[in-house]
């Protein structure tokens, strides 16, 4: 059932757990939603999937409320729209005493356990992740766009984890 936060089901916290979050409020995207949050939550038993779908369809709670592992919101974020959605939500798991969260997009697939991949880095470090398809110059322009100086090229990049 749903609250005044729009949670579905609301999941109990560990400290075991690594809290990935993700958004989605187009409906032709909810199966692409769907398998990444049975993707991740197969292959990875030390996480918690925090999604949020504004208005989500009948078939999107109902998988919600049969993954363990999902907790649903359904109200939109207070006040952001577009790019600023992604770290409004993270500050809010983090705000909310999650000692770490990340942001996995709803069409990406997990094959690999996440958290035990975080796990060989240290914990202060910051980890760029490679995209497949940017061109250099879209990567340095979105940069710019988030009023970030450029101090050191990387390559095709923009996927970074904030711990």
């Amino acid at each position: 059932m749903s609250n005044a936060m729009g949670i579905i089901r609301p999941l109990e916290r560990t400290d075991q757990c690594l809290r990935v979050c993700s958004y989605e409020d187009r409906p032709v995207a909810m199966d692409g939603l769907i398998l990444m949050g049975e993707s991740l939550c197969r292959v990875d038993s030390e996480v918690s999937l925090h999604v949020t779908v504004p208005e989500a369809p009948a078939s999107v709670q109902a998988w919600a409320e049969r993954t363990p592992k999902v907790v649903l919101s359904t109200r939109p974020p207070d006040g952001v729209s577009g790019w600023d959605v992604k770290p409004w939500l993270l500050l809010q798991e983090l705000n909310a005493g999650w000692p770490a969260a990340l942001w996995l997009d709803a069409d990406m697939i997990v094959t690999r356990p996440i958290s035990s991949l975080l796990k060989e880095f240290p914990h202060d470090s910051l980890i760029v992740a490679q995209e497949w398809d940017c061109l250099w110059d879209a990567a340095c322009r979105r940069s710019m766009l988030a009023s970030y100086a450029l101090r050191r090229p990387t390559g095709h990049c923009w996927n970074v984890i904030f711990r």
